[in-house]
């Protein structure tokens, strides 16, 4: 008898059944404690923190205006020598708009093993040249003598309440020229937050910056360290109070509505002008009142601060979105010479 061969064998698929959709934990509390443990000593020995949110070259620290730890470039790459990690990129999308100054990148950090290049994790990032910091630029008026923005309206000596005109304070780099109330190369000056003119140099940087955002955003994933570390807050763009038009333009809008077809840079819907910015509530202007006084910031030193670096001349007309601006410089600022006592009423009168 021969035997029978099937030419055409079975081609069907077995059904695996799987024994439970349940994820059970890799470790136990105590090692996964201990891990910990270990990667916050680590931290702690290893990376230097930064006293100043960032600016002092530091790994980690926390960034004027939050509260969490923010871990920093330097940072990253220290982890990424430590653990072994090699870091790629692709680019997810790119938008360049020559005309208009819009350039927009977002990339995706992969982190490599160098022991046996297996992808660990990924991070991603992005970066638009239409971010706050690199969209606007605040302007300050010049002196016509010697062309630095040190111009400051000019103390009134005579008792009187007269408008003293300006003066550009050599405090802040100036000549020391006087220029009388009226003077229309002071006055008609615009200031506030213009359209930055050379918005397409920031062409590289917005490159860079989403390279940077997507590596630190990878790195944090592969070393489960959310829980110590936050995103990359350092980038987050300072604001600013003033409107981004010139202060003709800013009258001439209370006798028209503001035109709501086109931007500055030309994008459709989006209003010319933006609403005057909300000023602080009476419990934030406290709170800046206290921590001013706990620092030793008197009367005059604390009103100049105000009117020269944030163009107020009280408390209650900082806006919102200056506020922690306001707090960082009277923490950080050094404690004025002049003797004469902090008191509310000076620092709240307009």
């Amino acid at each position: 008898m021969s035997d029978v061969i099937d030419v055409h064998p079975s081609t069907g698929l077995a059904r695996q059944e799987r024994s439970s959709v349940l994820l059970m934990p890799v470790m136990d509390v105590p090692q996964a404690m201990a891990r910990l443990n270990e990667f916050q000593a680590f931290c702690a020995n290893y990376l230097q923190e930064s006293a100043d949110g960032g600016l002092d070259g530091g790994d980690y620290g926390v960034i004027p205006g939050t509260k969490k730890k923010t871990l920093l470039k330097s940072g990253a790459e220290k982890l990424c020598e430590i653990y072994g990690l090699a870091d790629d990129y692709e680019v997810m999308s790119t938008v360049e708009n020559w005309d208009t100054g819009l350039f927009d990148y977002t990339l995706k950090c992969v982190l490599k093993s160098r022991r046996d290049d297996s992808i660990v994790g990924t991070g991603v990032g992005s970066c638009s040249t239409f971010e706050s910091k690199y969209r606007w630029r605040e302007q300050q008026k010049t002196c016509p003598s010697c062309g630095i923005a040190a111009i400051i309206p000019a103390k009134d000596f005579s008792g009187q309440g007269k408008p003293a005109g300006w003066l550009c304070w050599a405090k802040k780099g100036g000549c020391g020229a006087k220029f009388a109330n009226g003077d229309k190369t002071i006055e008609e000056q615009p200031v506030g937050r213009m359209q930055n003119p050379d918005i397409i140099d920031a062409k590289n940087t917005a490159l860079k910056m989403a390279k940077k955002r997507a590596k630190i955003d990878a790195v944090i994933g592969v070393t489960r360290s959310s829980g110590i570390f936050t995103q990359d807050m350092e980038d987050v763009p300072p604001v600013v109070a003033a409107a981004p038009v010139a202060q003709k333009a800013a009258e001439t809008s209370q006798a028209a509505p503001p035109a709501t077809t086109v931007d500055p840079v030309g994008i459709p819907g989006h209003p010319t002008e933006l609403p005057p910015p909300a000023v602080i509530s009476e419990a934030q202007a406290k709170r800046l009142f206290a921590i001013a006084k706990s620092k030793g910031w008197e009367t005059a030193a604390l009103k100049d601060l105000l009117l020269t670096q944030f163009n107020v001349s009280s408390i209650k007309d900082i806006s919102k979105r200056e506020y922690e601006r306001v707090i960082y410089a009277v923490e950080a600022g050094p404690k004025p010479s002049a003797q004469q006592e902090l008191t509310a009423e000076d620092v709240f009168s307009a």
